[in-house]
């Protein structure tokens, strides 16, 4: 899955917090496969996370499970979620991003 997040003005170095400090609960909530979610910053500063889900039931339950819930809506306080198709980078056959690793 790919997830992108515009954060809101002054909340940027928030959401890069969020962003890890998710990977956990996911974790702990057995979501994830055995890979690494990674992420990524746009030129524009909207950051990109590419997540490799358990299982398509996994995905099918997000909505259901309190944990991600409550993760969801401190996002929302801080950022906005875009199509991964708006963002102008992917729209080229080759492109860079800013690599975002943990601090």
């Amino acid at each position: 899955m790919v997830v992108a997040y515009r954060p809101y003005k002054g909340k940027e170095e928030i959401l890069k917090s969020l962003l890890f400090a998710q990977i956990k609960v996911f974790r702990d909530e057995g979501l994830l496969s055995g890979r690494d979610p990674w992420f990524m910053r746009s030129n524009d500063a909207l950051y990109l996370g590419f997540y490799e889900w358990k299982s398509k039931e996994v995905v099918d339950g997000l909505e259901a499970n309190p944990k991600v819930q409550q993760l969801w809506m401190q996002f929302d306080k801080i950022c906005s979620f875009e199509k991964p198709a708006s963002v102008p980078e992917l729209q080229q056959l080759f492109t860079h991003f800013e690599s975002i690793s943990v601090s």
